[in-house]
């Protein structure tokens, strides 16, 4: 069996472990977080996802943490960028801004 490592958001989580038929008790537990935690809905991080590369070009890890955090304002934003080295145009920061703030879960 040949494993993939990549990064999945906290919805994502949610996706993968609700859609299983036995849990473990730590996958119950994730899961459980995860539920609490999710700040974006899990039917839409796919959408969510191409709609914030369509913005503005960025590394997985970062689009990732995006969307676990779902910031609201630039400097959060900025904040998050930062930490992986990304520096994007005041026009992409607010697109992105605005884009986030829309999001409703």
């Amino acid at each position: 069996m040949i494993m993939e490592k990549r990064y999945i958001s906290i919805p994502e989580v949610i996706d993968l472990l609700s859609n299983r038929e036995e849990l473990t008790d730590l996958e119950k537990e994730n899961l459980s977080y995860a539920e609490k935690f999710a700040r974006i809905d899990p039917k839409e991080v796919k959408k969510v996802k191409d709609d914030i590369l369509s913005i503005v070009d960025i590394p997985e890890k970062a689009l990732v943490k995006i969307l676990d955090l779902k910031p609201e304002t630039p400097g959060e934003l900025t904040a998050i960028l930062s930490t992986y080295g990304v520096m994007i145009t005041e026009e992409n920061l607010n697109a992105l801004t605005d884009y986030l703030k829309k999001l409703r879960f």
